[in-house]
């Protein structure tokens, strides 16, 4: 064990504190980031304008099927001003407005049977999308994107980091509940609850197919499925908050978030640890299984090496 004199040891916390307090790592990420999307010719100069203005919020909102997201980020795109991007339409309003990638996406999309677009194209319509000159000035609110793990790690390769990643949770049998009671006009296309909302009488309104019990279940394990794979990699970011509320209510929870301060990753305060030992004692395996209460032989381990890295530590 190396002992530390008082001075060496108040040297490092000062450092500790300095690297904190002016979000340093934070910096570092944001500029590197900012170098991997633009690929500035002069990077250098790129820097020094970019140290001069500061970055806008970069926010992506997801959850399962009926929650909010929608909504949520359109009250943030009218309220706050950013950007609204919805994965599933870059290929089409790129196309609009003439790109040459959003014409090739589009083309893709139409002659496929399904009209999916393949990964390496959705991440470079993502990548003109998100370094256009409005999300660059205004900042984003990203919706239905990403949906895999690769998605996920090619976004993050690319430089591509949001400032906050918003979750809003919704137990099962409210999900079932909500989408059961949908109702959509067939003339408008105005959404209506059996419960919540209720038509009008002699309202034309169907209840659309993929709301049927049988789809609601393939969609919601589907999204269970895709969040345990894509959430995971945002979790330095991650925000999870109660869906359940109503639409106003839930903006004000959404509003304080949506920031272009990232959570510190400061390593200060973080455990550091080894762990040693002989044959037999499963040192590694403690070091690599979460620190959970699970049914495993060496659960009773993970929670003394919990409560060591962290006395706060409850399982």
């Amino acid at each position: 064990m190396v002992n530390l004199s008082a001075a060496n040891k108040a040297r490092i916390e000062a450092s500790a504190q300095y690297v904190e307090t002016h979000e340093v790592y934070q910096l570092f990420e944001e500029l590197l980031a900012d170098l991997l999307v633009q690929k500035p010719a002069d990077p250098i100069s790129h820097l020094i304008e970019a140290l001069k203005s500061s970055a806008p919020p970069r926010v992506i909102i997801t959850g399962p099927p009926s929650s909010d997201t929608r909504s949520q980020c359109e009250m943030i795109s009218s309220r706050i001003g950013l950007v609204h991007v919805y994965g599933p339409d870059m290929a089409r309003e790129s196309a609009s407005v003439g790109s040459a990638l959003g014409l090739k996406a589009k083309g893709v999309a139409d002659s496929s049977t399904t009209g999916e677009i393949p990964d390496d194209l959705m991440l470079d319509l993502l990548k003109e999308k998100l370094g256009s000159e409005e999300c660059l000035s205004n900042g984003y609110v990203l919706e239905g994107y990403p949906n895999t793990a690769m998605q996920a790690r090619a976004m993050l390769a690319a430089g591509l980091l949001p400032s906050r990643v918003l979750v809003l949770q919704l137990e099962d049998e409210e999900v079932k509940r909500r989408l059961d009671g949908r109702r959509v006009d067939n003339t408008n296309n105005k959404v209506y609850h059996l419960q919540d909302a209720p038509p009008p009488a002699g309202a034309d309104v169907v209840h659309r197919e993929d709301d049927m019990p049988e789809q609601v279940e393939l969609r919601l394990a589907t999204y269970r499925q895709t969040a345990a794979a894509v959430l995971p990699h945002f979790r330095k970011v991650l925000n999870e908050l109660d869906g359940s509320l109503k639409k106003d209510v839930l903006y004000r929870v959404v509003d304080p978030l949506v920031t272009p301060e990232m959570p510190s990753r400061a390593p200060r305060g973080c455990a550091r640890v080894v762990l040693l030992g002989g044959p037999g004692s499963r040192s590694e395996e403690v070091g690599c299984t979460p620190a959970a209460p699970l049914p495993h032989p060496t659960a009773p381990l993970l929670q003394l090496a919990a409560s060591l890295l962290h006395p706060c530590c409850t399982l």
